[in-house]
Parts: structure tokens; sequence; C-alpha cells
């Protein structure tokens, strides 16, 4: 009696295992969905931002070695000159701030990558877990199989022994 209901208690807990397992599964794998789909759209806007300061880096190069000093050496009236500044400043700041964006989009997508190969091996160690339970919920279930098989020959032999006790004891 007690075997059996250990029998039918284990694959219950193995089924609610594997549910806990198949769930995690689920949300892990849409979890994964999310990650690729924003990692892919960091790197098009870092990609984006690439080219735009390899452009900005291309404009400095053909201003010469002096760089943004070559506009203003070419500037006679000292009004114009101070606008020039002033524009060439925001330019300058716009183009370290847009650097610094391409050096913070690059850390972020190695972050991101590193947390996609942390989902995709999680999702391999969820899905061999659920292999396991799979296999222990079928192994459980042949093991109830053979010992009802084994109750149910043993309650054949004793009905047949009962019937035979019956039949000498009436003779």
């Amino acid at each position: 009696g007690c075997e059996v209901r250990n029998s039918q208690q284990q694959p219950q807990t193995y089924q609610q295992q594997l549910q806990k397992h198949q769930e995690t599964l689920k949300h892990k794998t849409s979890e994964l969905t999310t990650l690729e789909k924003n990692l892919a759209q960091l790197q098009n806007t870092s990609q984006h931002k690439k080219t735009l300061l390899a452009k900005r880096l291309r404009a400095i190069y053909k201003m010469g070695h002096l760089g943004y000093l070559t506009p203003l050496l070419a500037i006679a009236s000292y009004d114009n000159m101070q606008q020039q500044v002033k524009y060439l400043r925001l330019i300058s700041e716009q183009d370290q701030q847009l650097l610094a964006e391409v050096e913070q989009d690059q850390q972020t997508i190695r972050t991101q990558k590193k947390a996609l190969e942390q989902q995709k091996h999680d999702i391999a160690q969820t899905q061999k877990q659920i292999q396991q339970e799979q296999a222990q919920i079928e192994a459980q279930k042949i093991q109830k199989d053979k010992l009802l098989k084994a109750i149910q020959k043993d309650k054949t032999q004793y009905t047949q022994m009962i019937a035979k006790l019956e039949t000498t004891r009436e003779e």
C-alpha cells in the first residue's frame, strides 16, 4: 500500500517540477527574443552614429593639421570670429558627445551580448532539466505499471488460493 502511494505522489511532484520548468523556459525564451530585438536595434543605432562620426573625422582631417582652427584663420573681422568660435565650440562639443555615445553604445552592446549568451545558456540548462524530468516521469510510470501488474498477479493468485481453499473446505 505504501509503495503504491509513494509511486503515485512522485510522478505528481515530477509533473509539478516539469510544469514549473516549462513555464521558466517559456519566460526565458520570451526574454531572449526581447534581448535579441534590443541588441539589433542598438547595433543599428550605433552603426548610424559610427557613420556620422566617421564623416565628421573625415571632415576634420580634410581641414588639415589645424582642424577646427582653419576656418578661424580665414576670418577678417573680430565679430565674425567670435561668432565662428561659438559655432566651432558647439560643433566640437557635439563631436565629443557623439564619440562618447558611440563608446557607450559599444559597451552596452558588449554587455547585452553577454546577457544574450547567458540567457541562451540558461535556456539550454532548463531544456536539459525538462528532459531529465520527462525521463523521470516515464521511469516512474513504468515502475508504477510493473507494481500494478505484480499486485494484479498477486491478487489473481490469492483469489485462486481462496477458491481452492473453499473447494477443499466444502469437500
